[in-house]
This record gives structure tokens, C-alpha cells and sequence, in this order.
């Protein structure tokens, strides 16, 4: 029987591989945000959501490693995959209520989230696993190669930091800061939508944020908390500045 829930999920026949997994992370997030697929309720066989999709099993896969990352999903071999508890959607709509999306509001969440993220990174690189590494590695190869979207640019930038504080092995840590992670790319993509891509979305200045992120991976992979402290605080500063540049009237 056709489930209702998953009837209006459009089909990517047409989209390249890379947009067709946007598009699968953005259909399923949204079900999962809004409530529609429940937590704990099990998803549809990979090979069931190519089918709704028009897409490949290995694009679904990709999508699903992403909602993985993003915490939406639990992926279990053998068994399926799961919708998350989401103990932070509570959280995520009391930050929401207090955020403006105007950029001192901003900024003072930037500020916030720097203050826990750079002890994060830190915390990560004394006891990150070789899976944590794995799965920090996988998401800056994933960052790396975007030049064309700064929306999927910043998609991947969330994996990228969302594996980091996965890597702490602190549940809190995970809960607390995700849902800044997400409301922060949520305002900047609306502003740039509204003004166009950021100066810094190409050139050497993307090349030296892309290289940052380097680093960061480097210094959890490595173990060295001084250097991984060091680069989160420099990735704060590179944070605010592009919050700062935020088009006002967008």
C-alpha cells in the first residue's frame, strides 16, 4: 500500500547526481523536521527510495549518510534505517525565537557557538576514534570539491563541524550545538539568496577557508588539541567576518 506520507516525494529523474542528493536530503529533512515521518519510525528500503526518487541507490545512500550526519537518521546494517529521537527540536525553535536573522543577532550566536565549538575541537582531537576521523576526512573531501553552490557548500561545512562535535563523544555537545549549526546556515542562505553568492565563495579567499578546514581535520586526525584549539579560534574569526559582510537589506 502506498504510504501517504512518502506519495508527494517529487522524482529527480532529470537532476545530476549531485543535486539529486541535495534534493533527497532536502525532501526527507523536511518530512523529518515536521514531524511527518515520527521519531524512531523506519524508513523505506534504499532501493524502495530510488524508486520514488527516480534517482540511484548509491545518490540515496550518499542522502542518507548525510541525514546520518546531520543526526536525523540512525543508519543500522541489517536492520534499516531509523528517524533520530530529536531532543533538540525544542532547542532549535527556543534559539530560533531569539535569533532575528539580523546580523548582530548573529554575530552574538556566532560568538556563542565559538565559545563551545573551539573546547569542541579541541576535546575531539584528544579522543576522536579512527571512525571519527573517517567520517571528519569524508566530510571535508565533500567540502573541498563544491565551487559551484555556496548553499551546498555550506551544507557540507555542517557535516564537516556536526562530525567534529560527534567526534567529542559527548551527546550534550552534539545536542546543544547542532541546532546552531543548522539555524546559521538556514539565515545565511537566505541572505545570500536574496544579495547573491558572498565575495569569498570563490578565489584565494575560499581556497584559505577550504585549507582551514584542512587543517582542523589534520590536527583531530593527529591528535594535537594545541593546534585543533588554535584553528577553531581562527575559524571563529573567519566566522564573524563573514556574518559582519552580510547584505543588511537582503
Amino acid at each position: 500500500m502506498e504510504d501517504p506520507i512518502l506519495a508527494g516525494l517529487v522524482g529527480l529523474r532529470d537532476a545530476g547526481p549531485s543535486r539529486a542528493c541535495d534534493l533527497v536530503v532536502s525532501q526527507l529533512r523536511e518530512l523529518i523536521v515536521d514531524g511527518r515521518l515520527a521519531p524512531g519510525s523506519r524508513l523505506p528500503p534504499e532501493r524502495e527510495l530510488a524508486l520514488r526518487f527516480q534517482t540511484s541507490r548509491a545518490t540515496i545512500s550518499q542522502a542518507l549518510r548525510v541525514l546520518s550526519a546531520l543526526g536525523l537518521v540512525d543508519i543500522h546494517h541489517g536492520s534499516g534505517v531509523y528517524v533520530s529521537p530529536q531532543p533538540d527540536r525544542l532547542l532549535r525553535q527556543s534559539v530560533e525565537l531569539m535569533l532575528g536573522f539580523d546580523r548582530p543577532s548573529l554575530i552574538r550566536l556566532v560568538e556563542a557557538r565559538g565559545w563551545m565549538e573551539v573546547a569542541a575541537v579541541a576535546r575531539a582531537a584528544e579522543v576522536a576514534g579512527p571512525a571519527d576521523v573517517a567520517a571528519i576526512r569524508e566530510a571535508y573531501e565533500a567540502l573541498a570539491a563544491e565551487r559551484d553552490s555556496v548553499e551546498r557548500w555550506l551544507g557540507h561545512d555542517v557535516v564537516f563541524h556536526r562530525a567534529i562535535l560527534v567526534a567529542t563523544g559527548n551527546t550534550f555537545v552534539v545536542t546543544l550545538l547542532s541546532p546552531v549549526l543548522e539555524l546559521m546556515v538556514s539565515a545565511r542562505v537566505v541572505n545570500y539568496r536574496r544579495a547573491g553568492a558572498p565575495a569569498w565563495f570563490g578565489g584565494a579567499d575560499l581556497e584559505a577557508l577550504v585549507d582551514l578546514h584542512r587543517r582542523i581535520a589534520d590536527a583531530v586526525g593527529s591528535g594535537d588539541a594545541t593546534a585543533a584549539r588554535a584553528l577553531g579560534e581562527e575559524h571563529q574569526l573567519r566566522l564573524i567576518e563573514h556574518v559582519a559582510d552580510l547584505d543588511p537589506a537582503a
